[in-house]
């Protein structure tokens, strides 16, 4: 009997442990994906567009506090225990950062989340449209200050075992299905499908308000209804707020409210500054603020749970 428990234990640990190796080697190996036909739009409506995008989903990760330009960063808000978290130089510097990417090589990297050098690099906004990923290019094609080049280098990205394993786990290694181009915003007039695409497929307000780390979350069963938590550059905890409209989300804010706390960062009735890394979309018109408002108004009201 104990020789058979042994036999057990050691073809358990064989498999554990080769399957710990396997993880190991699979996370990091090159990948395979295409380059989208997708060139920078610099006429000054697409910059615009294109800098309201970049300032409120890029420039949080690649430009550390108190910096000039978007050097990278120490993701400190990355718990820990995945490991140390560095974001990449993207001013145009040509090799420090990225001043000798083609238009195509950047597209790649936000819409598959694939590097120059075939390796998943970053969470991809697979589903955001040619003309927003044109625009956001031709924002940084711009010459805007964030972009001077910098030689600034961040040391690699470790990842801990945890975090390796919760990658290939949940899919973090699989490059996202979806076409090389032909992907289209749905119409503003229709609000809630276009609010649903900034929600999602722009913004990705799931991530912040939405309990845990799978990338489908934000079409689950607690969508929006807070509970993420991470920690700030002091270190202290954050947990995302409830944004369903429930009476424990924002379900007492109107349309005003609701605008005035994502362009400005102010609760309602200016009460208060919004907690830091709430970012600003200063830009947004007011027909996308209506937008999101409608698609997040349509969704299940969740109440906030205690912790």
């Amino acid at each position: 009997m104990k020789k058979k428990l042994l036999y057990a234990a050691l073809v358990l640990l064989l498999l554990v442990g080769g399957g710990i190796g396997f993880v190991s080697f699979k996370v990091g190996q090159p990948v395979t994906a295409p380059l989208p036909p997708i060139k920078a739009n610099t006429s000054p409506e697409a910059v615009a567009r294109g800098a309201v995008i970049f300032h409120s989903m890029c420039e949080g990760c690649h430009r550390a506090p108190g910096a000039e330009r978007v050097t990278g960063a120490h993701m400190v808000e990355v718990p820990s225990a995945l490991g140390t978290f560095y974001s990449a130089n993207i001013t145009m510097h040509p090799t420090a950062g990225i001043g000798t990417l083609s238009d195509e090589q950047i597209a790649r990297i936000i819409r598959y989340g694939v590097n120059r050098d075939d390796r998943m690099t970053m969470m991809a906004q697979s589903a955001m449209s040619d003309e927003d990923i044109a625009a956001v290019l031709g924002f940084m094609r711009s010459g805007d200050p964030v972009f001077t080049p910098d030689p600034n280098q961040m040391p690699p990205t470790q990842l801990s075992l945890v975090g390796k394993i919760l990658i290939y786990t949940m899919g973090g290694m699989d490059v996202p299905n979806r076409p090389a181009s032909g992907i289209h915003a749905p119409p503003r007039t229709d609000k809630l499908a276009y609010g649903r695409y900034l929600a999602h497929d722009v913004f990705d307000c799931a991530g912040c308000h939405t309990p845990g780390l799978d990338s489908k979350k934000g079409e689950g069963p607690e969508a929006f209804s807070g509970g993420f938590e991470f920690e700030d550059a002091s270190g202290a905890k954050i947990v995302g707020p409830n944004i369903t409209f429930h009476p424990t989300g924002i379900g007492n804010w109107s349309k005003e409210d609701f605008g005035v706390a994502i362009r400005d960062g102010l609760k309602p009735g200016g009460t208060g500054i919004l907690r830091m890394p709430m970012p600003r979309f200063r830009g947004l018109e007011d027909d996308e603020v209506e937008a999101l408002y409608e698609y997040l108004k349509s969704k299940p009201q969740l109440a906030t749970k205690a912790k």
